[in-house]
């Protein structure tokens, strides 16, 4: 006999005349019905939608009672409500009026404006926005480097860049010498971007991934 509740069939007694005697605790009833099904059934939420033969069958009726007193305590729990946690939700707003307001603002121009022998009255302004995207392509460029996402501030005046990257790397790897060559391949590709002017990259490893099975056998 199982001593699992959820599988001893229904309460002796407490259904059908026979019930009780009915192979309690197996999965399948007199009827021939698999008491699996009936669980999925009540775990799906539709133990109220009963089929032509579990509204006749006193076996499958009563087990489906059994089976949803047990399992109301789960139903309960799932259809309480969730709240993502306000540091979260204010974190993704921040990063999204980020991206949606400010880096969309032209932040440095590409060369001076005024136009030289054969060229065209105008300017070439680079945002924010394209510099992240950069280095965030760039990064994930670097060997051992499996995703990378980018944070960028921009002091126009002085043309200084400060560039955070976060990566999730390949297990295994020598994670400072890693670390050392995205920091020299995202400052490159920002300086020559911007041209002149200071730039510091940050580099944080924030996850590790199982080896890539091609990289086992390389």
């Amino acid at each position: 006999m199982s001593d699992d509740p959820l599988l001893a069939g229904p309460t002796p007694g407490a259904g059908p005349a026979g019930l009780e005697d009915a192979a309690v605790g197996e999965r399948r009833l007199p009827c021939g019905t698999e008491s699996v099904d009936l669980l999925a059934q009540v775990c799906d939420g539709d133990s109220g939608r009963r089929t032509a033969h579990q509204q006749q069958c006193p076996y499958c009726r009563a087990l489906l009672v059994d089976y949803a007193e047990l399992w109301s305590p789960f139903a309960d729990l799932a259809a309480e409500p969730v709240r993502a946690p306000l540091s979260i939700v204010d974190r993704a707003l921040a990063y999204v009026r980020e991206v949606a307001g400010d880096s969309r603002r032209p932040v440095l121009p590409l060369h001076d404006s005024t136009p030289t022998a054969g060229e065209v009255a105008g300017s070439a302004d680079l945002t924010a926005r394209v510099i992240m995207r950069c280095v965030r392509l760039v990064a994930q460029e670097v060997d051992g480097v499996r995703l990378a996402l980018s944070h960028v501030e921009v002091a126009a005046p002085t043309r200084n860049v400060t560039v955070d990257v976060t990566v999730a790397v390949d297990y295994g790897q020598d994670l400072y010498a890693l670390a050392a060559r995205v920091r020299a391949r995202v400052a490159d590709t920002v300086r020559s971007l911007i041209g002149p002017g200071a730039v510091t990259v940050s580099v944080h490893i924030d996850d590790v991934f199982p080896a890539r099975p091609d990289a086992a056998t390389a």
